[in-house]
């Protein structure tokens, strides 16, 4: 979880190394206290102590897995949270927060982008299975209700701590406040959902017919639903913009923008969500 992060070393070197560490450390014991003397106690360097383990040259472990360590060992995160990656699509998607939700008004409908914890499934008398869920985020957290129409639609979502973005009901009485969720999609993948056209904001100085044919070829390799503008900054003239004709309509994934971005500098590609300009 972290507790050897002073020493220069990343975790997955500890870990790498951590049954060798024990094993010589288990030896060194069993010298001791057999009152065995070592090659060096006999040249007179009784203090020497024996080289440590090298570390070897694997990568770090991905932020998913750092965090999802410190949660196991300490049930808290101390280094980050899962959801801090995510503050900018939380943000664009019109989101409460657990604590604002608090205050909203009792039945209003609202979207929540959190963690599930504490996953509690339950059988209904009609032999459904729905679940109590902790859904949690970076101010706190509350209970949502996840009953069967949508458990059965969603319910995969919730098996692996996946941050999820949640749309329901608040429920509210004496009690606290609670979500009737009515659909559940990972978080990842919101986004591209709910996407209904993909801003292009292009600068015409330096734009080539190159790169053009090259955006045209990126954009029929992603068919799909979604318009596509293209936003010119042209020096000293403003913005021009230009709707794309149908045939360049795109299904929006990472993988799409990641590669216009790549083609002309990343923040060129901007999702516009459903009820945005």
């Amino acid at each position: 979880c972290g507790a050897f992060d002073s020493t220069g070393a990343h975790r997955a070197q500890l870990m790498a190394v951590l049954d060798e560490a024990l094993d010589a450390g288990q030896k060194l014991n069993r010298a001791r206290e057999g009152g065995q003397s070592s090659f060096f106690d006999l040249m007179g360097a009784a203090n020497a102590k024996p080289a440590p383990p090298a570390l070897p040259g694997v990568p770090e472990w991905p932020e998913a897995d750092l965090l999802a360590y410190e949660k196991e060992a300490l049930g808290f995160y101390i280094t980050g949270h899962p959801l801090q990656s995510f503050r900018q699509e939380i943000r664009r998607l019109g989101t409460l927060d657990t604590l604002t939700a608090a205050s909203a008004g009792d039945g209003m409908t609202v979207r929540l982008a959190g963690l599930p914890t504490e996953i509690k499934e339950k059988i209904t008398k009609k032999g459904d299975r729905m679940a109590f869920v902790r859904l949690e985020d970076l101010v706190g957290s509350l209970e949502m209700i996840v009953f069967p129409d949508c458990y059965a639609e969603g319910g995969r979502w919730l098996s692996a701590e996946t941050p999820v973005l949640v749309t329901g009901t608040l429920d509210k009485d004496e009690r606290g406040v609670k979500l009737k969720a009515t659909k559940i999609l990972p978080l990842d993948q919101a986004t591209q959902t709910m996407t209904t056209r993909l801003r292009l904001k292009l600068e015409a100085t330096g734009l080539t017919r190159d790169k053009l044919v090259l955006l045209r070829q990126t954009l029929t390799q992603y068919p799909g639903a979604c318009r596509v503008s293209l936003h010119l900054n042209v020096p000293g003239k403003g913005e021009a913009v230009l709707m794309l004709p149908a045939q360049y309509r795109v299904d929006p994934t990472p993988e799409l923008m990641e590669q216009v971005n790549s083609l002309f500098g990343h923040g060129v590609v901007e999702p516009v969500l459903a009820g945005e300009a």
